[in-house]
């Protein structure tokens, strides 16, 4: 048996098993339906963007380039010039992947791009979720990030709520809105905590995937247990409105608290938790 044969078999008998998507942000099914889809457009995306612009592409000619818009050919000759520097990117490869194995063409080119656009408008239609991740992809669940939770089709997805907003606090009108969205009265830090706990029971109840933290957009994930009186004393100044402000030293020692406080309240609640890492 040689190597490629070898590699071949165990490419087919790996392909058999059903894998959970533990990352994903793909939206209801219909919401993709409404939306023409545009081959560049997935360009934009914050990743594939980042490497656009380590390339050297203005940030102008990115989102004119990823933006539907000028003819496709237009934008492609903006396009062109970088794509030869990010094609072997993961990020690029990724996209490359689908391409070939749902579109059928071997590479995205000058020649490409319009029949590849063209093909993926084709195959956006009602049942391609079924048809790319399950039958294809063979991902029996997808776990979908989301800021709060929200009503997901069961068959495809499990929601991941964030709790963010719970512990990345900025201003007084953060809490207005949790009171106001969670029908609760919040006047110190015990009663936030409280809906905390609330919250993360909720979501059990609902059979979400966990929960998630994704602290690590704004700060490095360096979290430190603080004692509770010194964010009692800082909550307290901040829903009056004296506060310095989530990226100030303050800020940092009440996220902590809130951050240990989030996972109390997912662990007893038997919730798992994930933190996002990311590029950074």
């Amino acid at each position: 048996m040689t190597s490629s044969t070898l590699a071949s078999e165990l490419f087919q008998q790996i392909s058999k098993i059903t894998c959970i998507n533990t990352h994903s942000h793909l939206g209801p099914e219909e919401s993709r339906l409404t939306a023409a889809p545009d081959i560049l457009e997935l360009f934009g995306h914050a990743y594939p963007r980042a490497d656009l612009v380590a390339s050297g592409m203005s940030e102008a000619d990115v989102k004119v380039a990823t933006t539907p818009g000028l003819p496709l050919h237009q934008r492609w000759t903006i396009f062109e010039p970088y794509w030869r520097y990010i094609r072997l990117t993961g990020y690029s490869q990724a996209i490359l992947e689908g391409i070939r194995d749902l579109l059928g063409f071997d590479e995205l080119s000058a020649a490409s791009v319009q029949g590849v656009n063209e093909a993926l408008q084709q195959h956006c239609k009602p049942g391609f979720y079924r048809t790319v991740l399950k039958e294809r992809a063979n991902i029996a669940l997808s776990v979908v990030n989301m800021n709060d939770l929200g009503e997901v089709d069961r068959e495809f997805f499990l929601p991941l709520p964030r709790l963010n907003r719970f512990s990345m606090l900025n201003t007084a009108a953060d809490i207005e809105a949790i009171e106001r969205d969670y029908d609760v009265s919040i006047s110190n830090l015990k009663d936030h905590v409280a809906v905390i706990q609330e919250v993360c029971r909720d979501w059990a109840g609902a059979k979400v995937a966990g929960i998630k933290l994704s602290q690590s957009y704004h700060r490095c994930m360096d979290f430190t247990r603080r004692e509770e009186a010194d964010a009692a004393a800082i909550f307290d100044r901040f829903i009056k409105g004296d506060y310095a402000g989530l990226n100030t030293p303050e800020g940092c020692l009440l996220e902590d608290y809130l951050v240990f406080e989030c996972c109390r309240a997912a662990s007893e609640a038997d919730l798992t938790i994930q933190f996002h890492q990311g590029m950074r």
